[in-house]
């Protein structure tokens, strides 16, 4: 386990210098316009230096899986290149006449595009291990089952990196698998990488734009529709 630590021995003052000077840095900040953001992490670091303090904790290195975790973020850039692997795996085939030499060999195309398939999602899965490697390799690991102290719903806390990095990882896996799906799927049937590879981006950046846009008009139709109908029996009823 890796034990070793950036504070000396008075880590306590170190910790309470290091608030009062974010404390000030916060007040030069005030009313600065884009400096919300630096605002917002000045205080989460505050929060979680007083949690320290107050449960005489000292605080540990920046380890392996706070580096995971730290990375589910870059899961945007990882569906991009995922989306132009899914988007090129097939149709460059066609594109360079190689798809000729695969179905020549006793093969079906459904069993073809599965291995192909299959290898784009062991991409996405094996970006995430190097990530966790190279966080190891570099930061050295806090053991198997690590606790760390993190920001969260307001106030600071201990929590379960490997729960933290399921909890963050999981939807943004699940949006990253249904684009590479659909890159994957569009390249297939128009053998084109450019319309797979535009759609699917263009569906990945506003697709929580047309999500909100359709559930709106749902609710609405469900809260309205029923109001509708019943003004125009009562009209009919007049």
């Amino acid at each position: 386990m890796n034990t070793q630590t950036n504070y000396s021995e008075d880590w306590k003052v170190q910790l309470e210098e290091e608030n009062e000077t974010l404390l000030q840095e916060i007040e030069e900040f005030s009313g600065m316009p884009g400096m919300q953001t630096i605002t917002d992490v000045n205080l989460e670091v505050i929060e979680t230096n007083k949690f320290y303090l107050a449960n005489d904790m000292k605080p540990m290195n920046y380890g392996a899986w706070q580096f995971v975790l730290d990375n589910a973020d870059m899961l945007v850039v990882v569906s991009l290149f995922a989306i132009i692997i899914g988007a090129t795996i097939v149709s460059d085939k066609y594109k360079w006449g190689t798809i000729k030499l695969l179905m020549v060999r006793p093969y079906s195309r459904s069993t073809i595009l599965a291995v192909k398939y299959f290898s784009l999602l062991l991409f996405t899965f094996l970006t995430q291990l190097i990530s966790l490697i190279i966080g190891a390799a570099l930061l050295g690991i806090e053991g198997v089952n690590p606790e760390i102290i993190a920001f969260q719903n307001g106030e600071a806390g201990q929590f379960n990196a490997i729960k933290m990095i399921i909890s963050g990882y999981s939807y943004k896996l699940v949006s990253l698998i249904m684009m590479a799906t659909l890159a994957f799927t569009l390249s297939t049937i128009f053998k084109s990488s450019t319309i797979a590879i535009s759609l699917a981006v263009f569906l990945m950046l506003s697709g929580n734009m047309i999500v909100t846009f359709l559930l709106i008009n749902l609710l609405r139709s469900i809260f309205f529709l029923p109001i509708q109908i019943y003004s125009n029996i009562k009209v009919g009823l007049c």
